[in-house]
């Protein structure tokens, strides 16, 4: 996973800041037709991320099929993959034609963008049997924790600005409802939290298809995501998110 992190961080780079909105059409199908004969056209720092994901990937399923002799798992992680990459090309076309979108769009597109997903089908991998095809498809399809990639942080916002991203929940929210930013923040802080109490909910009531020990491991990542960002502005927020992780309790 920390190959993934690595890469992952990598790609939003290129399309927040290194890639011209040609060179990131020509990543995003490379990426998506997932054929290395298909990097020759591509600029040669690109040509290095492609072929170092490729090399991680290709790590990992001679790995499980070894030990497991089971390929499924490394379908889904391409898959996150490619849905990564297409949302970040989505952003990045935002930036650059200045389009603002709708709070439902913003959602849609940010919970791929987020590296959430990503990393929540990497922390299945080579787990086991447990990890079987429902699972990574309740998974990759349950996006109910979409809210939480739009925590809105004012002082994350400029920052994101300054480097080129798309615009922020709370931005969108704002043009859209013609509100103000603390107004903003407040509806959809109110949209994370029932997003989190949702959460808990499936946590209580875990059943023999996804029992709790499957679901933590996407759980934690998804703790990881939230916090990481802006640590300086969430860590004051810390001890006010604990209360909505009842079955789960941060170490």
């Amino acid at each position: 996973m920390t190959k993934i992190i690595a890469l992952a961080s990598v790609i939003d780079d290129i399309y927040d800041v290194y890639g011209t909105p040609e060179e990131l059409q020509l990543f995003t199908d490379a990426i998506e037709r997932w054929e290395e004969a298909t990097i020759s056209d591509l600029p040669e720092y690109m040509q290095v991320c492609f072929e170092a994901l490729a090399d991680v990937m290709k790590e990992m399923e001679d790995k499980i099929t070894a030990h497991e002799g089971r390929s499924y798992h490394i379908y889904y992680a391409k898959e996150v993959m490619k849905g990564l990459v297409r949302a970040c090309f989505v952003e990045a076309n935002w930036f650059s034609t200045k389009y603002m979108p709708t709070i439902e769009e913003c959602l849609s597109i940010s919970v791929m963008s987020s590296g959430y997903p990503t990393l929540a089908v990497q922390s299945l991998i080579g787990i086991g049997k447990i990890a079987t095809k429902e699972a990574f498809d309740w998974l990759v399809l349950d996006l109910r924790y979409k809210l939480l990639s739009s925590e809105p942080h004012p002082r994350g916002t400029l920052i994101e600005q300054e480097r080129g991203d798309a615009p922020l929940g709370v931005q969108c929210y704002m043009r859209e409802h013609g509100v103000s930013e603390e107004e903003a923040c407040g509806k959809i802080r109110e949209m994370v939290d029932v997003a989190w109490k949702d959460i808990n909910e499936e946590l209580r009531n875990c059943n023999r298809l996804f029992p709790l020990y499957l679901l933590l491991p996407a759980l934690k990542v998804l703790n990881i995501s939230w916090f990481v960002p802006y640590r300086p502005i969430r860590i004051e927020k810390w001890e006010r998110r604990v209360r909505y992780s009842p079955v789960y309790q941060r170490e």
